[in-house]
């Protein structure tokens, strides 16, 4: 585990690889979920803006500005594993709908 990892384990007190439920530490992990693949989708499909994902995202705790999570859904690894989880637990409730 690099020091960032295990940090952010330290922190939280979970892996931070793995996106979880219910947007809160420890919860369940959702399977095969990938944030960046479920942002860009609904992104894509019209569902979501970048701006209401954005505000989504911050207000569970993000610290990414909007550009740079607009940037790490297209293609560009800027957000460390705490950060996509944050960004995993924004998009629950535009999944669940």
């Amino acid at each position: 585990m690099n020091n960032s990892k295990y940090a952010d384990y330290l922190l939280w007190g979970f892996h931070t690889t793995s996106t979880f439920a219910h947007g809160r530490p420890g919860a369940v992990a959702l399977s095969g979920s990938d944030p960046r693949q479920e942002a860009r989708g609904l992104l894509e499909s019209g569902e979501v803006c970048l701006l209401h994902l954005w505000i989504l995202y911050w207000g569970q705790g993000g610290s990414a500005d909007e550009m740079e999570l607009d940037a790490f859904i297209s293609g560009i690894p800027l957000l460390n594993s705490t950060e996509v989880a944050i960004l995993g637990w924004a998009l629950e409730p535009l999944l669940s709908d």
